[in-house]
């Protein structure tokens, strides 16, 4: 039985909130530092990184989560909307199941967005 897109979106969101939750503790939004290699001197460890490795797991999990339910066969179709970077994020770690059943890519950043703003913007693909 296959599941509106809304149904299917409502889910997705909010099993990454709950993974979300649980890797918060890991990373900070503060600067953090590290010894050099070279010398006892000590560099800063920018903000740049954690949002990085934030954004990676953040794909991997909504990764996880598509492939979970292409498996149930709850979609046979996806169209993907993202900024660039995080698009490549997705790419790196989408499987070749889900990968299969990309019918469209856009790059665009739709943050700023409302959700309905989102659902009328994506209504041609």
């Amino acid at each position: 039985m296959k599941m509106s897109v809304d149904k299917l979106l409502k889910n997705i969101l909010w099993k990454i909130q709950k993974q979300k939750k649980k890797h918060q503790k890991f990373f900070s939004d503060r600067s953090g530092t590290a010894m050099t290699s070279a010398t006892s001197n000590q560099a800063a460890i920018s903000e740049t990184h954690f949002y990085e490795e934030l954004n990676r797991r953040f794909a991997n999990e909504i990764n996880s989560v598509l492939e979970k339910e292409k498996g149930q066969g709850h979609y046979d179709n996806l169209a993907l909307i993202s900024g660039p970077e995080f698009m490549g994020h997705m790419r790196n770690s989408m499987s070749k199941n889900v990968s299969a059943v990309v019918s469209e890519e856009l790059v665009k950043n739709v943050f700023p967005m409302s959700v309905n703003e989102v659902k009328e913007f994506s209504k041609g693909l």
